[in-house]
């Protein structure tokens, strides 16, 4: 969709909506104008909302979900396109870009937002400017980058479950006269858990992540520019619940343990938790050269993270399902594009560019398993090897990326109301590596140690159709056809032989047709937006824990997807605003054997919807109320369809309150699941681990559950200048 501003982002001189610039076609447009599917969260927004990490994004996206299997694997999901598989050797659907350098890596998505200037969520395969690995839609995130005026800004929250909230920016001229301006950021944010573990006595899922990042920007003259950045995040939060729900086990090794249905308490016999460090360098230059405008970003990344033991299964009986992890990613992009806007008499607006991408990824993820008798999982390990020994699985994967590709797109006015745009980008991915396995689970493993290596190119072209009409100078409609290409690649563990993870699963590709209606009306006090799409997936892969402890680790034959977005945004008056984003979804796995037929993983219906006032005081100061309500349907979290496998959110309400003092003070207080809603964020089966073989066989089952957060609230106070 094209518009999402709320609150004091409208003028309220006239009562009308604020245009809003965006980058979605690597150039400024009017998000109005804009033929594609994009929301925009401008920094007033973003601050409003209290939006501080990717799961606050994704909240505020209906059809939207970040499923978080541990504090290092983060799994998205947009228009159906998900994927449960995470290891290096493949990628996910949905991708982030920070400043216009890609992460799509598992961990990228643990962010530190502050001082964004906007973010911007592409929805649908965005192949032809963004590239691989953009079926299901994308992410950006823009931060605010240093002028020659000085702004100063320093914030400090606090709220309940001990939170400790500072966040500080200080942009300046460095040398005006020479052009060079720095700004330097930082943020800190710790809480306690909001989870207790009566099996450790620990609190678990609290906070505790710091971030800094410095800017410098050199501007010698009018056509020259360049942007050096650099950034780290530290992470070492505390524990994961993974709370047991469902019938409770026989086997007498749990000792009578009856599940309760209190998701503040977690029976687990490990806490978890996350030591990550990340750090980053950019190098942005702008040139404005009688060929166009050239810009090149290059970068590089580091990444490292160690997940403690996990317990996976919400298990009070130690060693029953213990997970440990290390991480590792180096990575190097660059990207170089040339753009021009005045080509045959100022009709053809024209992109064109190279990038290339270089990932060195790799993982070392251990399982052990301390199977209890008189369970299913128990009962048959002693059935097959005459014992209920401890398993042990170490399972090492390393994979090198190699990822180059040419780009263009074209926008030509056939008529100053008439616009036609054709794009396309080739694509090449070579992927090498190794896969080691030591040890032996039955469940997960192949029963004997190897040490194999991994090596397969992959390669699309990925056009790109669109026609624009402006019906009146306030109506656009357009119609798209689109292709998205997400690269094949090497599953780590769970196949049946040492030589079937050499064996790469497929690319996997997506083609949208779309038409939509962009509008305002009322003299821009009310715009109305809607995008119908129907998307064709090949090749989906797919990952998921099955009910009978093994995993599904393929390519999903085809699916079929279609729906709606709608978006509208009203100044109601010049002191209130109401908003409502909706989104339509009916997916089907069309071809997927033994899953042929299932939904696929998304809402059918799920919206956002809020309203904003404001009151101007008589001592000139003025109050800000806000209020704002997400929903999304139940859904399957997975291909197979679980009944009990299942998210959802039921209306979570969020508010807060703002007061303006003056030029330079701002207090606000807020609070976010005001309902304290319970809701799923992620489930896996767990019968096979817990219950007996005649618990499944009376159609009993368990469950391993994470929830989202309760109800927070807090206090803040900003002190600001410029």
């Amino acid at each position: 969709m094209a518009f999402l501003v709320v609150g004091p982002d409208f003028a309220r001189a006239q009562g009308e909506l604020e245009e809003i610039i965006v980058t979605a076609e690597k150039r400024e447009q009017s998000l109005q104008d804009v033929a594609a599917a994009v929301t925009a969260f401008t920094d007033t927004y973003i601050a409003e909302a209290g939006i501080v990490n990717a799961k606050d994004i994704a909240a505020h996206i209906p059809g939207m979900h970040l499923a978080v299997f541990s504090r290092m694997q983060a799994l998205p999901t947009l228009r159906g396109a998900q994927s449960g598989e995470d290891s290096p050797g493949l990628d996910q659907p949905v991708a982030m870009f920070v400043d216009g350098v890609y992460k799509g890596r598992v961990t990228d998505w643990d962010l530190a937002l502050f001082d964004v200037e906007r973010i911007e969520v592409l929805r649908g395969p965005q192949g032809t400017l963004f590239g691989r690995n953009v079926v299901g839609g994308l992410i950006n995130v823009i931060t605010k980058k240093p002028t020659d005026t000085t702004r100063v800004v320093v914030e400090a929250g606090g709220g309940n479950l001990n939170l400790v909230d500072l966040k500080g920016v200080v942009s300046a001229p460095v040398s005006e006269g020479a052009g060079l301006f720095g700004s330097i950021t930082f943020s800190t944010r710790t809480r306690d858990g909001y989870t207790f573990n009566p099996v450790s006595g620990n609190y678990l899922d609290s906070i505790d992540k710091q971030a800094a990042k410095g800017q410098l920007r050199f501007t010698p003259s009018d056509s020259y520019e360049m942007l050096w950045q650099a950034d780290v995040l530290r992470d070492t939060g505390f524990g994961q619940h993974r709370d047991y729900i469902g019938a409770a086990p026989e086997s007498p090794e749990f000792g009578g343990f009856v599940p309760d249905d209190d998701p503040s308490v977690s029976h687990q016999a490990s806490d978890g938790g996350i030591d990550r460090t990340a750090w980053g360098t950019s190098l942005e230059i702008d040139w404005s050269t009688p060929l166009g405008e050239v810009k090149s970003i290059s970068a590089y990344f580091e990444d490292e993270a160690k997940l403690p033991a996990t317990d996976g299964m919400g298990s009070p009986l130690p060693g029953l399902f213990v997970e440990t992890q290390e991480y590792e990613l180096n990575q190097f992009s660059q990207e170089l594009r040339l753009h021009g806007d005045d080509s045959i008499n100022g009709r053809l607006d024209w992109v064109l560019g190279l990038y290339y991408l270089n990932i060195d990824h790799a993982r070392d993820r251990s399982f052990s398993h301390d199977f209890a008798e008189g369970t299913f999982l128990g009962d048959l390990q002693l059935d097959i090897f005459g014992n209920t020994d401890p398993q042990f699985l170490q399972s090492f994967q390393a994979v090198r990326t190699d990822s180059i590709s040419g780009f263009f797109q074209g926008t030509y006015s056939v008529t100053d109301a008439f616009r036609l745009t054709l794009g396309g980008r080739y694509t090449r991915d070579k992927k090498d590596g190794v896969v080691r396995h030591a040890g032996s689970s039955f469940i997960f493993s192949t029963g004997e140690d190897f040490s194999l290596p991994l090596s397969a190119t992959f390669s699309k072209f990925t056009p790109r159709a669109t026609v624009e009409l402006d019906v009146s100078e306030d109506v656009m409609v357009y119609a798209t056809y689109s292709e998205g290409f997400k690269s094949g690649g090497f599953i780590q563990f769970g196949l049946d032989r040492p030589q079937d993870h050499q064996v790469p699963l497929n690319p996997e590709t997506a083609k949208n047709t779309e038409i939509g209606l962009r509008s305002a009306w009322l003299r821009n006090r009310l715009t109305a937006n809607l995008t119908a799409y129907s998307v064709d997936y090949t090749d989906l892969q797919v990952s998921q824990l099955l009910p009978d402890g093994t995993f599904l680790q393929t390519n999903a034959g085809r699916a079929e997807a279609d729906g709606i977005d709608l978006e509208l945004n009203a100044a109601i008056t010049q002191n209130l605003t109401a908003w409502l984003n909706y989104s339509y979804f009916d997916g089907t796995y069309t071809y997927f054997p033994g899953f042929t037929g299932n939904k696929m993983v998304a809402p059918e219906n799920a919206y956002t919807a809020g309203i904003s006032w404001f009151v101007e005081l008589n001592s000139g100061n003025e109050l800000r109320f806000r209020l704002d309500m997400q929903h999304k349907d139940e859904y399957f979290q997975d291909p197979d369809n679980s009944p009990g496998i299942m998210n959802g959110l039921d209306n979570i309400m969020n508010a807060s309150v703002n007061w303006t003092i003056g030029p330079n003070w701002q207090l606000t207080v807020w609070g976010k699941n005001l309902r304290d809603e319970r809701a799923f964020n992620y489930l896996n089966d767990s019968s096979v681990f817990m219950l007996s073989a005649q618990q499944l066989a009376a159609g009993l089952t368990s469950r391993a559950a994470n929830y989202i957060e309760p109800r927070t609230w807090g206090l803040s106070a900003q002190y600001s200048f410029e």
